[in-house]
C-alpha cells in the first residue's frame, strides 16, 4: 500500500470517527434531555449503537474488508472499543482528578492521543488478515 493511500485510509477513519462522535452526542443529549434517561444508560446505549454504526461505515469506507468473516471482525471491533472506553475513562479521570484539567480538555486530549493506536488496532487486529481455521491436530 503506498503512502497516499496509507494516508487517505487514515483520513477516512478520521472521518468516520468524526461523525460517530457527532452521533453519540447527539444520542446522548436526545437520550438524557428528552427521554430523561439516567446519563449513564444512556452513555452505554450510545456506545453500543455508535460502536455498531463505525464498524460498518470502517468495514466498507475506511478498511473495505470483504468476505464472510463479519462476525469475528465485529467481536473483535467492539473488544478494542470497549478496551479504548475504558483505558480512555481511566486516563480523563486522572487528568481530571490529579492533573486538574478541565473534563473536555481531558476529553480531547484522549481521544487525540488514542487516535492512532484505535486505528493501527482495527486496522491490523479487527479487519485484519487472520485465519480463524482450526489448526489439524
Amino acid at each position: 500500500m503506498s503512502l497516499f493511500a496509507r494516508q487517505l485510509q487514515f483520513f477516512r477513519f478520521v472521518m468516520v470517527g468524526g461523525g460517530c462522535f457527532v452521533l453519540n452526542v447527539i444520542l446522548l443529549y436526545v437520550g438524557k434531555e428528552f427521554l430523561h434517561l439516567h446519563y449513564f444508560l444512556v452513555s452505554v446505549a450510545a456506545l453500543l449503537i455508535v460502536s455498531g454504526v463505525g464498524f460498518f461505515l470502517n468495514r466498507k469506507i475506511t478498511f473495505r474488508a470483504q468476505g464472510v468473516q463479519i462476525w469475528h471482525e465485529l467481536r473483535r471491533y467492539y473488544a478494542v472499543n470497549l478496551g479504548s472506553f475504558t483505558f480512555s475513562l481511566c486516563m480523563v479521570a486522572s487528568l481530571v482528578e490529579f492533573l486538574k484539567l478541565h473534563y473536555l480538555i481531558a476529553n480531547i486530549l484522549v481521544a487525540l492521543g488514542m487516535l492512532a493506536a484505535n486505528f493501527w488496532l482495527h486496522k491490523n487486529w479487527s479487519f485484519g488478515q487472520v485465519s480463524f481455521a482450526r489448526k489439524k491436530v
